[in-house]
């Protein structure tokens, strides 16, 4: 049976693939399968995010929610990037879904909307992707551990980056 942290883990994994296929894909736009590609990337990838913060939901409540009295640097700003990565994330699958609407229904021809709504996906994917690095770099000891625990389960544990 797998641990709720290698559950986590996995999903992280799955989440972080589809990221970056999903940024690089927008280089196959011009193309039917790009696009294509792009779209179901996005939208798996909104999905297994909405059972990321439900399967973080208690640390959400005790970290957003409510805010400890004093918090230390390192968890405001983990705080202040999870927070911002979430809105970014509601913005860009929102803005990228009204597209594909807009599409599909041929409301493109509407030029504003559809340059309105293109633009702040960009713009907010953009985003996403420059917090991403942050993100990544303030658990990477967690997923190092995990990855130690998934890959060599044999081999002793340190939460240190040295080895």
């Amino acid at each position: 049976m797998m641990t709720k942290q290698k559950k986590n883990f996995w999903l992280d994994i799955i989440l972080l693939v589809l990221f970056i296929v999903t940024i690089v894909s927008p280089a196959g736009h011009h193309s039917t399968v790009g696009l294509m590609i792009h779209s179901v990337a996005g939208a798996i990838m909104i999905l297994g995010s909405l059972v990321h913060v439900a399967w973080h939901w208690d640390w959400v409540k005790a970290n957003i929610l409510r805010y400890p009295r004093v918090p230390g640097r390192a968890v405001l700003a983990n705080r202040r990037i999870d927070l911002l990565l979430l809105v970014l994330l509601v913005l860009c699958g929102g803005s990228g879904l009204l597209v594909w609407v807009m599409d599909l229904t041929s409301l493109n021809q509407v030029i504003f909307l559809q340059r309105h709504w293109a633009g702040l996906h960009r713009l907010t994917g953009m985003a996403m992707f420059l917090l991403m690095g942050p993100h990544l770099a303030h658990h990477a000891k967690w997923l190092v551990c995990m990855a130690r625990k998934c890959f060599a389960p044999d081999k002793p544990m340190k939460l240190t980056l040295d080895n």
